[in-house]
């Protein structure tokens, strides 16, 4: 469903007429090198995101409210690389089936799709969340941060935005038989247009996910920056504790900033050919044959999720506390 609209079919090869996971194979330079890409995202990503976690839980003084944000969206990416250890299978065997039958299988289905999915929501709304803890602690500092920033209040507000949002993946996702196969695929059926529907959806994915968020962050953020330059007063004369203070906001807003810049090049090839092919096909794509097309998009997808492989280690670059916990740790 976040992915792409693949009505553009005919212009494919003469096997179009059958549904294109049949019959298309990736050629074998690309599925060697998407299967490494996406075994050291995985890794690298279960890596860093088990590590956030463990010295955020063990240590006491490592659970701030920005830390709490931190270990949210690290447990978010830790389910979101369970479910694509089986894009690994997939694209090494170039077998699209699904392998796990019975009811059990049919459900398995849908909870991975919404996994997949909601994993990148709660990741997103928790850098939003981050931006405006930083934005009061760095801007008014003396104030009270808003009890809507409260650790226990976001935390769910992220995970129950996100379950509104894909929730409708429980009735469209399922599994298929075809010539004696299991699949598990995302059809479109009354209540919903199968022309539109699939459009309409990505609208909403991109203004919730992108559109609305992204120029949040970057006005937060340009005014937390505006406020840490007035701050920096070249020789003046400060106690110690105010240094600290004040290294630590700095580092913390870097790492967040980070972070998100790191997510939006990732994922702004995705999101600009899934705008292409949807809206504008037309005019830019409709020359390109089916496997040009499915060829980028796998190309595109494994970028945006190379983000979660960089996004641990960036809070450890910028973070002392977190480099010193995780040597304590180990």
């Amino acid at each position: 469903m976040a992915s792409y609209n693949t009505s553009q079919e005919n212009n494919s090869s003469s096997a179009s007429h059958l549904p294109w996971f049949l019959w298309y194979r990736t050629p074998q330079t690309l599925r060697v090198a998407l299967v490494i890409t996406y075994i050291a995202t995985v890794s690298f990503s279960l890596l860093g995101d088990i590590a956030l976690v463990a010295v955020i839980c063990k240590y006491k003084h490592m659970r701030t409210k920005g830390n709490y944000l931190v270990l949210n969206m690290a447990v978010s990416d830790i389910a979101a690389m369970l479910v694509l250890t089986r894009g690994i299978y997939v694209r090494h065997t170039q077998t699209w089936t699904w392998d796990v039958q019975g009811r059990f299988g049919d459900a398995l289905s849908k909870i991975s799709a919404f996994i997949r999915d909601v994993s990148v929501s709660v990741s997103i709304h928790s850098m939003v969340f981050l931006a405006l803890n930083r934005f009061f602690a760095v801007v008014y500092p003396t104030r009270p941060a808003p009890r809507l920033l409260a650790p226990r209040v976001v935390i769910p507000l992220t995970c129950i935005t996100a379950f509104a949002t894909f929730g409708v993946y429980f009735r469209v996702y399922r599994t298929i038989t075809l010539y004696g196969n299991k699949y598990c695929l995302g059809i479109l059926e009354p209540p919903f247009d199968p022309i539109t529907a699939g459009r309409d959806f990505y609208l909403v994915f991109m203004t919730s996910l992108f559109i609305i968020p992204l120029p949040l962050m970057g006005t937060v953020y340009i005014a937390v920056a505006r406020k840490l330059k007035r701050q920096a007063i070249p020789g003046e004369a400060l106690p110690e504790n105010e240094k600290r203070r004040r290294k630590r906001n700095k580092n913390v807003v870097l790492m967040a900033v980070t972070v998100t810049a790191s997510f939006m090049i990732c994922w702004i090839p995705q999101h600009t050919l899934v705008i292409l092919h949807n809206f504008f096909w037309d005019e830019t794509l409709s020359h390109l044959t089916f496997e040009e097309l499915k060829e980028a998009m796998d190309i595109v997808v494994a970028i945006a999720y190379a983000c979660f492989a960089v996004n641990p280690f960036i809070c450890f670059m910028f973070s002392e506390s977190l480099r010193k916990a995780i040597t304590r740790l180990l």
